[in-house]
């Protein structure tokens, strides 16, 4: 767990980085990186229900582009929770799959929250919940394969044991 926070700041500003790297086209230049971002927004924008981060729009009836930026979205932080599951060192799978969950959950919501500031974006609540069931999604069939891979290894030590137990004519005494 004391992993978690240190995963979430480095892959936050790594994934604001990249951001800012695609707008500017890989320029570090101070003013180009200033004419991305909008002239007056709120940091608050969040606390105003009128904000366009609360707007809404159909992803059936958008055009191709948008459907594909949203299946982007849902790959993109179900893979980050992946690699966020595989690295952290907690032994426990089903905390270490709620806390890969998570982090990569709270990452997307800061890019959609830095995403506001954008001039040629927009940051959403609706791309958050994208963000969020791509990373549950993932961490759920992981742990879905993972059990299944399990029951598969129990299945084929109990059917050694027996066999063991027939050709040696010993009985197989399990520890109490």
């Amino acid at each position: 767990m004391r992993f978690a926070f240190p995963v979430i700041i480095f892959l936050s500003l790594l994934v604001i980085i990249v951001s800012i790297g695609k707008e500017t086209n890989g320029s570090m230049d101070t003013n180009i990186i200033r004419s991305i971002y909008k002239a007056e927004v709120n940091p608050l924008f969040f606390l105003d229900w009128n904000s366009s981060f609360y707007s809404s729009f159909s992803i059936i009836d958008g055009s191709a582009t948008l459907q594909l930026r949203k299946i982007g979205h849902f790959i993109f932080y179900g893979t980050l929770a992946a690699f966020i599951f595989i690295v952290l060192p907690i032994h426990n799978i089903w905390i270490r799959g709620v806390t890969a969950a998570s982090s990569s959950s709270i990452i997307g919501a800061i890019d959609e929250y830095h995403q506001y500031f954008l001039s040629d974006r927009s940051g959403r609540l609706f791309d958050i919940y994208i963000n969020i069931a791509g990373s549950f999604f993932t961490i759920f069939t992981i742990l879905v394969l993972y059990g299944l891979l399990l029951m598969k290894q129990r299945i084929k030590y109990k059917y050694e044991m027996k066999y063991d137990e027939k050709q040696t004519g010993r009985e197989w005494i399990s520890a109490p």
